[in-house]
């Protein structure tokens, strides 16, 4: 997802001011894979933004969250439902 928010690195520690001493970067992100024929399931993203209130390090948190579809009718006799043992009733 595109980047939408402030540098999450470099900042002094414990407060919200960049330590200058580094350039400011986005160096955190959120890795993700939705391994599963699109018949069975899809995943979308929805959200990607930084937690600029946490001060505890010298980078800003980032966060992501996904809708998870899974399809019932292709679910029981898919072959990733099979070779994983899922069973949507």
């Amino acid at each position: 997802m595109p980047i939408k928010f402030a540098p999450t690195f470099k900042y002094t520690q414990g407060t919200d001011a960049f330590d200058l001493r580094r350039t400011p970067a986005w160096t955190d992100r959120v890795l993700f894979l939705a391994n599963a024929d699109p018949l069975f399931a899809d995943l979308k993203p929805l959200y990607y933004m930084s937690v600029p209130e946490l001060r505890t390090s010298d980078h800003k948190p980032v966060i992501a969250g996904f809708e998870l579809s899974i399809s019932p009718q292709h679910a029981n006799a898919g072959r990733h439902a099979k070779s994983k043992g899922c069973v949507i009733s």
